[in-house]
Parts: C-alpha cells; sequence; structure tokens
C-alpha cells in the first residue's frame, strides 16, 4: 500500500512539474507585454506550488497503533470477566458454585504482586530452616520431632536473585491424628495455590511422599524437590540416596529437579571450645 502510494505521488508531481513549465513558458510571454503582471503570477504560482507541495509530499502523522496489552495478566483478567458474566446461566448449581470458586481464587491469585513460593513438607524435615536460610534470618531454635507451623506462615516478600517472592510456611504433612489430618489438608490448599513448591525431604521419598508429589505434579504445579539435612550423612549415602530419587521420579515420568542441601547445618565444636555454626549449604544450581 505505501509503495503504490508513492508512485501516485511522483505521478501527480510529475505532472505538476510539467503544468509549471507549460505556464511559465506564458509567463515569458506576458512578461515582454507586463512586466509587472508577469510578477504577480510567477508569485501566485510559486504560493500555489508550495501548498500543493506541503499537501501531496509532506510525512503523514503516524496511525494510531492500536492499544495492546501491556501484561498478559490483563488479557487473562478480560478473559475471566468474560467467563464471569457467564456464571448465572448455568443451570447446574452445583457445577456454577464450583466455577464461581475457581474464577474467585483465579482473580485473587492474578491480583498478587509477587509470586507464590510455598515450602511443603513433612514435619521436621528443616522446611522452616530452609525459609530462614532464603529470608537470611538467624537460625533460632528451629529442630522439633514433630512440626512446629500450625497454620501455615506467610513471610513478608523477599528478594532471591532478581525476583521477589512471598514466602509461606506450610504446617507438616503425614502427622498422625485428627490434628495432623486438618493440618495436612491446609498444607495441600497452601500447595495448590503455590507458583512454585519447594517440596522438602529429609531423606529417601517415602510412598507417601511420592504419592503426594505426583498428585502435585498432575495439578501442573512447578515443583523442586529439596533432600535437605544432607550434611548428617556420609557422602556415598547422600550420592545413593540422590540416585535413588531420581531414577523413581524418571520412572514415573515427572520432570521434577532435585536438590541437596544443608539448609542448617550442625553445629561444629572447635578446639578452643567454641562452638561455630556453619553457613547453610546449597549446590549452585539451587541458587538458580
Amino acid at each position: 500500500m505505501k509503495e503504490l502510494d508513492f508512485w501516485v505521488r511522483l505521478v501527480l508531481g510529475l505532472g505538476a512539474v510539467a503544468i509549471g513549465v507549460a505556464l511559465l513558458d506564458r509567463v515569458v510571454q506576458l512578461a515582454r507585454i507586463s512586466p509587472l503582471l508577469a510578477i504577480m503570477v510567477t508569485g501566485l504560482l510559486i504560493l500555489a506550488a508550495v501548498i500543493i507541495g506541503r499537501r501531496f509530499f509532506r510525512a503523514k502523522p503516524p496511525k494510531p497503533e492500536v492499544k495492546e496489552f501491556q501484561h498478559r495478566v490483563e488479557a487473562a483478567q478480560e478473559n475471566l470477566t468474560a467467563l464471569e458474566s457467564q456464571l448465572d446461566k448455568i443451570q447446574d448449581q452445583v457445577a456454577q458454585e464450583a466455577l464461581r470458586y475457581h474464577t474467585t481464587t483465579l482473580r485473587q491469585t492474578m491480583s498478587r504482586q509477587e509470586p507464590q513460593l510455598v515450602v511443603f513438607g513433612v514435619g521436621a524435615a528443616g522446611k522452616t530452616s530452609l525459609v530462614n536460610a532464603l529470608m537470611g534470618h538467624d537460625r533460632g531454635a528451629v529442630a522439633a520431632t514433630m512440626g512446629t507451623t500450625e497454620l501455615g506462615v506467610k513471610y513478608r516478600p523477599v528478594k532471591l536473585g532478581e525476583f521477589t517472592v512471598s514466602l509461606t510456611d506450610c504446617p507438616g504433612i503425614l502427622e498422625a491424628g485428627a490434628v495432623g489430618a486438618d493440618r495436612e489438608e491446609l498444607a495441600r490448599k497452601l500447595a495448590t495455590r503455590a507458583d512454585l513448591l519447594l517440596f522438602v525431604i529429609d531423606d529417601d521419598l517415602r510412598q507417601t511422599e511420592f504419592q503426594l508429589l505426583q498428585e502435585l505434579a498432575t495439578l501442573g504445579k512447578k515443583i523442586i524437590l529439596v533432600f535437605n539435612k544432607t550434611d548428617r550423612l556420609p557422602k556415598p549415602d547422600r550420592e545413593l540416596i540422590c540416585q535413588s530419587i531420581q531414577q523413581r521420579l524418571a520412572s514415573a515420568g515427572l520432570a521434577i529437579p532435585l536438590t541437596a542441601i544443608a539448609a542448617r547445618p550442625q553445629a561444629v565444636a572447635l578446639p578452643t571450645g567454641e562452638t561455630y555454626y556453619p553457613p547453610p549449604n546449597s549446590p549452585p544450581s539451587w541458587q538458580n
């Protein structure tokens, strides 16, 4: 279209030049009769040429571009609004309420400022120690025989590398009794809302842990399997456990990365009688 417009302008321009040459010849003839009249006509011709030239050859202002969404979230919110407007037309009341619940959850998720990173796993696997290490907090007395995070603790946003994330420490799972079952149900709900799930273990995968891992992966959750407390194992045992876990994940078709860390290494007694607390130990891949 732009090329056609160029040729049209060129033809009009050449035509204007031809007309101008013919008029100039007439002006020369007129100058022999009345020089003053010839000057006036020449001025009018120049003025007309300037006006025509500006009209046909000036650059056209750029056409306003169609406004696009700046973020994918905005596009998703529009689609969600369209879906919500159709909910009342669903005849099945149960299906309608279920969809309404999910759309509300989605809208709340999209309105969040930071990605949600949820730390999930059995009690005393070192989840809270991992959170403390990620946040750079002093390692306090977090060890316990049973999980100590009763209702899930949400921490202030923290910067990890180039990203700012919101951290949530889930209640421990796989604990005995009715209270343990309630806490596990809450932990599962928190896990389903995560943008990234850190599934913490402190030994080889138990069958119940493996089943939970499969369920969460089926939901499309992004998961990192964190093998914690590795400082308590000899290197050959640690490598053997990692190999066993990776084989189980591969056999189940689960593309879940595994990383071995020590979020809260054991204290070391120095010859001087002092106690040395090593910093959290993690491979470079974990920092990524």
